[in-house]
C-alpha cells in the first residue's frame, strides 16, 4: 500500500491537501495508488484530514512522534511549491 504522510498547520484549508494528493498521484503514479494518508497521531482526527480521508476513500494512519523519527524516507522526488500551510513526504509502501 502506498501512503503519503503529511504535516500541516492546524488552520491548513481542505483545498490545500486535495491539491498536495492530486500532485502526488501524479508524479508518483508508478507505485501504484495512494491507499493511505497518515501524520502524528495529535492531528490524525483533525476534522479536516478526517474529511480528506473520507472524501478521497483512504485509511487514516496515526503515527507516534517516535516512528517519525525513526522513518527513512528518501528526500528525492517530494513536490516543490507546495502550499505554505501543508509539507508532505514522500510517499512510501507500507507492507505488502
Amino acid at each position: 500500500m502506498i501512503c503519503a504522510g503529511f504535516g500541516f498547520r492546524s488552520q491548513a484549508p481542505f483545498e490545500s491537501f486535495l491539491e498536495v494528493l492530486d500532485r502526488l498521484e501524479k508524479e508518483h503514479s508508478t507505485g501504484g495508488p495512494i491507499g493511505a494518508i497518515a501524520t502524528i497521531a495529535h492531528k490524525a482526527m483533525a476534522p479536516v484530514f478526517k474529511n480528506l480521508s473520507a472524501q478521497k476513500g483512504l485509511a487514516i494512519i496515526a503515527v507516534h512522534p517516535d516512528d517519525i523519527t525513526r522513518q527513512k524516507t528518501p528526500a528525492s522526488g517530494v513536490p516543490t511549491g507546495l502550499p505554505s500551510n501543508i509539507m508532505v513526504v514522500q510517499p512510501f509502501s507500507k507492507g505488502p
